[in-house]
């Protein structure tokens, strides 16, 4: 589980696909769910979905209106 601040290609993505208010994103493989929790301050709708409990839990944690 790699810190947010090891991800700064996301800003980009975020930046480039114009994630903002009233977009949904849906995040496959989302871990602990820094992509969406990024997505979620800009005003997106969160889906993320990955296979350990543990890090769907977390992100859950970080974004509890994200849809997990």
């Amino acid at each position: 589980m790699m810190a947010d601040h090891a991800h700064p290609a996301w800003t980009a993505v975020a930046d480039v696909t114009g994630i903002g208010p009233g977009t949904r994103v849906l995040d496959v493989g989302c871990g602990i769910g820094g992509f969406c929790a990024l997505a979620a301050k800009r005003g997106a709708v969160v889906h993320g979905i990955d296979t350990m409990p543990e890090r769907v839990a977390e992100a859950h944690r970080r974004v509890p209106g994200g849809d997990w």
